[in-house]
């Protein structure tokens, strides 16, 4: 083989290598676009009914910073014993979501509330969150906790949070169920988001998770409360990533 053959062959295979080059590197900057699913149906004894909320966004998928489009859906199941943020409604949205420090976020949206309870109208709902999951073996450790306004409501924001202790059953890969101790609290400036409550809780969570999917069903009993003593919720949660 020349040396003009083989010089041939390095200016190929080098123009091949910087094509490729391109190639991955326009693969890693593409925008990544995700769709996020919650469902939520909470029934409460102390009310005496269930609440359903839902939400659909389509957003870009970031690691800090992701903006969205989504749909709302929340529907009063209580004959109207459930607090004001809960009317029957459906709302078009638009928001970002940020994330920081791993465990944070933080969260503002605006919706076009759309409901036969009241005119329709701009609504504004915005605040910071933060979660963690610890495991030790089958024991874990988990612990949530957001501040929220939204501006039909109060301009001041409540403030709720959770811890949990317990014991994971791991039936098989897909399936589990985690059996728990559980610290509540919610403080609120308005009892529109409701009362102010403080309790302690023994509960079970069964989980079903399946690509991307997961499906809870989740039962506290409180034996210690001071809004309503040996109350129980229950609920059933839908959510996932895609």
């Amino acid at each position: 083989m020349g040396v003009l053959q083989i010089l041939s062959l390095l200016v190929l295979y080098c123009s091949a290598m910087g094509a490729d080059a391109q190639s991955l590197s326009e693969v890693k900057t593409k925008p990544k676009f995700e769709t996020n699913l919650y469902s939520e149906t909470v029934y409460d004894s102390r009310f005496g009914g269930a609440i359903h909320a839902s939400r659909l966004r389509l957003g870009l998928s970031d690691k800090y910073f992701r903006p969205f489009v989504g749909v709302n859906f929340t529907r009063d199941l209580s004959n109207g014993s459930a607090p004001l943020f809960a009317i029957n409604s459906w709302s078009p949205s638009l928001g970002l979501e940020l994330r920081f420090l791993k465990y944070f976020g933080a969260v503002v949206e605006l919706r076009r509330l759309i409901s036969d309870q009241t005119d329709t109208l701009w609504e504004t709902q915005y605040g910071v969150y933060g979660y963690d999951f610890r495991t030790w073996n089958s024991l874990f450790f988990e612990i949530y906790g957001e501040s929220f306004a939204i501006d039909r409501v109060s301009n001041k924001p409540y403030l709720a949070a959770w811890s949990k202790f317990g014991y994971r059953v791991t039936a098989y890969p897909f399936l589990f169920l985690d059996l728990y101790t559980e610290v509540f609290t919610r403080v609120t400036a308005n009892l529109d988001y409701g009362p102010d409550e403080n309790e302690l809780r023994l509960g079970s969570r069964l989980t079903f998770t399946f690509s991307g999917l997961s499906v809870s069903t989740i039962v506290n009993y409180a034996p210690v409360s001071d809004v309503k003593k040996d109350g129980m919720d229950a609920l059933l949660v839908l959510g996932g990533r895609f």
